[in-house]
């Protein structure tokens, strides 16, 4: 598990009047995904990558 993730419990959202209240039952993961993730960028997009990213460590 990344040390940046944290798991823990929190309370059920209630929403609001003007709100909808979304169940998200599943999810995808896709290959951009890890390669952020795990920083296997091309070396021409290091910088911008760097900067929306974190400079030393994920935001």
């Amino acid at each position: 598990m990344p040390s940046v993730m944290v798991i823990r419990d929190t309370p059920k959202p209630v929403a609001k009047d003007n709100e909808v209240l979304i169940k998200v039952m599943a999810t995808t993961v896709t290959s951009g995904d890890s390669r952020m993730r795990a920083f296997r960028i091309p070396a021409a997009f290091w910088l911008p990558a760097r900067l929306f990213m974190g400079i030393t460590r994920p935001r």
